[in-house]
């Protein structure tokens, strides 16, 4: 599966500097979703987020 423009919008817009969340990692543990690895730097913990909830 192909990340498409609007994925791919949003996935720049999280790494921003200024998003309260980094992306560490994106991986793809089917065709179906990205898995995207990320860190709050407010809360100071890790998460992690599929495509379908960004």
């Amino acid at each position: 599966m192909a990340i498409d423009g609007v994925l791919l919008h949003r996935i720049v817009t999280l790494m921003d500097e200024s998003s309260p969340i980094k992306i560490n990692r994106i991986t793809q543990p089917s065709n179906h979703e990205f898995l995207i690895h990320g860190f709050f730097r407010q809360k100071n913990e890790f998460n992690d987020f599929n495509t379908s909830g960004i």
